[in-house]
């Protein structure tokens, strides 16, 4: 089975790099965190890229729970109740951190389904010259 990857955007670099730097569960793979962007179409706010792998789908629930774990410690030692990840208000609960990467899998299925409807269409518009 092919691994799964995606992105997440963390708006606390120093959580996006605490969790990259902690011991994984099997099966888990994270990069990063990549350099900051600053992104002027969302109100100038400066974000950090974390990629994941996971080897099967059926580890996204291990990695909610893996994640949750990271917020919650990590919130806990800031004093702070929740923290912005792919443009979202996150609170440290296994059930949002879930639902986040359900939906940003949503997302890739979706640009994936699409990235292959338009290569079809263009294969489909080529015209093929033929020899004389």
């Amino acid at each position: 089975m092919n691994p799964t990857r995606f992105r997440l955007r963390f708006s606390d670099h120093e959580l996006a790099k605490v969790i990259a730097e902690s011991k994984l569960p099997k099966g888990i793979q994270i990069t990063g965190p990549s350099q900051p962007f600053i992104r002027a179409s969302h109100g100038m706010d400066i974000v950090v890229y974390v990629n994941i792998q996971i080897s099967s789908i059926s580890l996204v629930a291990t990695l909610a729970i893996f994640l949750a774990k990271q917020l919650v410690a990590y919130l806990k030692e800031r004093k702070q109740k929740d923290t912005t990840i792919n443009d979202k208000q996150i609170k440290p609960q296994r059930r949002e951190v879930l639902r986040l990467i359900k939906g940003v899998l949503a997302d890739e299925k979706a640009r994936d389904a699409q990235r292959a409807k338009d290569n079809k269409q263009q294969v489909k518009n080529r015209v093929v010259k033929k020899p004389k």
